[in-house]
């Protein structure tokens, strides 16, 4: 499954054979994301995003998450996924992040624009959240890109290098989109 956003930049399900690019680059950026991120304390080899390309494309293929690489000229830089998709109360849970030399360019707010027009087009969703420790600047400013609404901050949310952290969340309804 690709989803092409311009002529250099595409969305796409992550495949087997990006396991070993797809390592490099967590493990590339893994000091710049740690202080965002707690998975990457259980990614330590290719073996373990291997693993979890399976498990990605079985949660795809059931519709309860998805996990898209952002490939800019076919270079792996990034993802955009849904965490949690809740068909019940069609609504879904978005997290991303990217490449830190790729930042400040608009990849990643034209990718969550994408992304989420997938998600409310293709699997009816009606309710998209984004959570973001406050501290994240770069990353909060994307939902406020968009016309997420900002609707309150989740205090002490995550706990994360063993200290907790607040939670941002804005939301973005298919109403909303006009």
């Amino acid at each position: 499954m690709k989803i092409s956003i311009t002529q250099d930049l595409d969305l796409r399900l992550w495949q087997q054979e990006d396991a070993e690019t797809y390592f490099n680059l967590i493990d590339k950026n893994r000091e710049y994301l740690k202080k965002w991120f707690s998975w990457l304390d259980s990614v330590k080899s290719v073996e373990d995003i291997k693993k979890y390309i399976k498990e990605s494309t079985e949660s795809f293929e059931n519709k309860t998450s998805i996990d898209f690489g952002i490939f800019y000229k076919n270079q792996s830089i990034g993802s955009v996924s849904a965490n949690r998709i809740d068909k019940f109360h069609k609504k879904a849970d978005v997290g991303y992040w990217l490449d830190e030399e790729h930042t400040g360019k608009g990849i990643m707010t034209s990718s969550v624009k994408v992304f989420t027009d997938y998600l409310f087009e293709e699997l009816d969703v009606n309710r998209i959240e984004i959570r973001v420790i406050p501290e994240n600047i770069k990353s909060w400013a994307i939902p406020e890109r968009l016309g997420f609404t900002y609707e309150g901050t989740l205090r002490q949310d995550k706990f994360l290098n063993g200290k907790f952290f607040d939670n941002k969340i804005y939301s973005l309804l298919r109403s909303d989109k006009g």
